[in-house]
């Protein structure tokens, strides 16, 4: 639940950009992005349906 929500976090904010979508990352990269999207630099919270809804500095 919480590395989806980090997987779009990344993606919405553009901070995720896997090589195998045509982007410059590799997965070491990709990897320590979520790591770092995990350990709270994005506060990642439950929406009222259950869905992960991800807050990146107090925005989403």
């Amino acid at each position: 639940m919480i590395l989806d929500a980090a997987i779009e976090t990344g993606f919405a904010l553009n901070r995720l950009r896997p090589m195998e979508f045509g982007g410059d990352m590799g997965t070491k990269a990709v990897t320590l992005t979520l790591s770092s999207l995990m350990d709270g630099e994005a506060e990642i919270r439950t929406g009222l349906i259950g869905e992960p809804i991800a807050f990146f500095n107090g925005q989403n």
